[in-house]
């Protein structure tokens, strides 16, 4: 029996010392391969910045060669892929930063990989890439064909025009040429307009927003149709052949048809703003108004032709449309 337990503790004293060996072998493969691990990342970072080099001097020769080569309409057209956006919203935040987002509500600058928030500027955004001319002609491309929406807080106009918030080098004035703008007619009291020769029916005293409705919307007691021309003036300032776009819109969709709505805007708003796109007219702006409206799935939409800011002609033209419509409805 003594023997037996002499052996078990030679054995389990020799497993001991085995054991203790391999984990200091273990200990030094772990070091071994810490330092591989190192070495290997080096070559890697080593590696990225070589293809890193020669793609960004391969990448500036074929842009250069492009630019060399390719008129400027062919160029417009190789980065309308890049700038393909239509529609970029455009508002202030509270401290009156600009900010700009699709109508998704997420920032533009994200899609185009050029935003400075989030260090997401790509490669055809930075010069040592595609050279200074083509990001220059990449930023003309997208203001020129990007139509910009100013949603209510038309503060926005003045910083838009004169922040060149991603350097290409000139303000947005130069190059935008296309210009949506929304007002929301519930928001605004209007003086009432008695036009004997053109008969609106319904009580149009229903649409005016209470003081307590426009609380509720913050937008508060003093806004008049005298404030919302105060903030058209903001509108003067872009180059001349700008088209701006007036759109006119009404949330009364519960009490009123989209037609009702569009009547009462183009019998008390439109003779209001019209003066002011007369101005812009002969400043040099293409002009347009449009009405729109809806209620339970429905909508009406109503525009009238660029440069057109004869009330007459205007609401000839608005009756036309709406008797098309009613023709079409009744003969359904």
């Amino acid at each position: 029996m003594l023997i037996l337990i002499c052996r078990a503790l030679k054995q389990e004293r020799k497993t001991e010392l085995q054991l203790a060996a391999a984990k200091i072998k273990v200990k030094k493969l772990r070091r071994r391969c810490k330092k591989l691990q190192e070495t290997s990342d080096d070559d890697k970072t080593e590696t990225a910045d070589a293809f890193l080099a020669f793609a960004k001097n391969d990448c500036l020769e074929f842009c250069t060669q492009v630019h060399k080569t390719f008129p400027r309409e062919i160029r417009d057209t190789i980065y309308s892929y890049i700038t393909g956006f239509k529609d970029i919203s455009i508002n202030c935040d509270e401290d009156g930063n600009l900010e700009h987002t699709d109508y998704d509500f997420s920032p533009w600058g994200l899609e185009l990989c050029l935003d400075p928030a989030y260090d997401g500027a790509d490669h055809w955004w930075k010069p040592e890439h595609v050279g200074p001319a083509m990001v220059r002609e990449l930023g003309e491309n997208f203001y020129r064909t990007s139509c910009f929406a100013f949603q209510g807080n038309l503060a926005a106009f003045g910083p838009f025009r004169a922040t060149d918030l991603w350097g290409f080098g000139f303000l947005p004035v130069e190059f935008v040429s296309k210009v949506d703008v929304s007002i929301f007619c519930d928001n605004y009291k209007f003086e009432l307009i008695d036009r004997p020769n053109i008969k609106v029916p319904g009580n149009h005293h229903t649409f005016q927003s209470s003081s307590k409705v426009r609380e509720n919307n913050n937008v508060g007691t003093k806004n008049t149709q005298k404030h919302l021309l105060v903030k058209l003036e903001s509108l003067f300032g872009f180059k001349h052949g700008t088209a701006l776009t007036i759109r006119l819109s009404s949330r009364r969709g519960a009490k009123h048809t989209p037609l009702e709505q569009q009547e009462w805007m183009s019998h008390n708003v439109v003779p209001v703003i019209l003066p002011i796109l007369q101005r812009l007219k002969d400043a040099g702006c293409r002009v347009r108004i449009l009405l729109k409206a809806s209620q339970a799935g429905s909508r009406a939409i109503f525009t009238t032709e660029w440069g057109q800011t004869s009330l007459e002609h205007i609401t000839r033209e608005f009756w036309e449309v709406r008797l098309r419509c009613l023709l079409r409805v009744g003969f359904r």
